[in-house]
């Protein structure tokens, strides 16, 4: 009889196993991505003059909330600086747009929803309060950031 049980005992196992075997190929599997190890921030410098775009980064797991920040790339962007576009209805946000695709390139799509994107504009801004209504201006560099995965962040001068 405990031969009997013995083979009956390695059929079921055998039956589990294929049936975990087939299960396995049958069901489809998930691909897991592993987070990036580094977050990142874009600072747009609009001046006067021109505008830079500098995208920095930092590990994610940081220690006691510090870490050490090194800049990742920079981009120059075409054209003139902000005040240039005074009257120009789009033209600021569209001279943005290729450093917005390296941008979109460089930050993994992983983190780009966590990315800050803070746009610096004071002595730009003051040129075109003296010359012009700066709103329009800013408002389209409002939408454009609004089209961007990236989050904007309101920088107070």
């Amino acid at each position: 009889m405990s031969l009997y049980r013995a083979q009956i005992l390695g059929a079921v196992v055998l039956l589990i196993l294929a049936i975990i075997g087939v299960l396995l190929v049958v069901l489809p599997a998930k691909e897991v991505e592993m987070p990036a190890d580094k977050m990142y921030g874009i600072v747009l410098d609009a001046g006067s003059s021109h505008t830079s775009m500098y995208i920095y980064k930092w590990p994610a797991g940081k220690q006691n909330g510090t870490g050490i920040v090194t800049q990742h790339s920079e981009c120059e962007v075409e054209g003139g600086g902000i005040s240039s576009y005074a009257g120009k209805h789009g033209g600021a946000a569209k001279s943005l747009e290729g450093c917005m695709k390296h941008a979109l390139k460089e930050i993994p799509t992983s983190r780009q929803h966590q990315t800050p994107l803070c746009l610096g504009a004071t002595a730009g801004m003051r040129l075109l309060k003296l010359a012009y209504d700066s709103l329009n201006t800013k408002y389209n560099f409002f939408l454009l950031f609004e089209l961007l995965p990236f989050f904007y962040v309101q920088v107070s001068h």
